[in-house]
């Protein structure tokens, strides 16, 4: 069975991100031979991700997500079940909110 995970957290202020598009080039190199697929949106100031793929696996990577220095207040939102993916062919993308209309995303 496929698990579904939904996060937020807050970008630390102390750590600010520089170059967004490659870090999630080098996570969806990682994650794609592990079976993980989302979609992460950014607004600037908070993450809100959404991961699927083997619980464990993403057990794993939401540990390693809590302890990253470039989150803080990291919530676990949700987590489910499913039989089938809902970004099978996205692999893991990302909408920077900050470049879209507010009315848009």
């Amino acid at each position: 069975m496929l698990t579904t995970l939904i996060y937020r957290s807050q970008v630390d202020p102390a750590r600010p991100l520089t170059d967004l598009d490659a870090l999630i080039h080098r996570a969806s190199g990682k994650n794609m031979p592990l079976g993980i697929t989302g979609i992460l949106l950014f607004n600037g100031q908070q993450f809100f991700q959404v991961l699927e793929g083997n619980e464990e696996i993403l057990e794993s990577l939401f540990s390693k997500i809590q302890f990253d220095p470039r989150h803080r207040d990291v919530v676990e939102l949700m987590r489910d079940y499913s039989a089938y993916r809902r970004f099978r062919d996205v692999g893991m993308r990302m909408l920077d909110l900050r470049y879209h209309e507010n009315d848009a995303a």
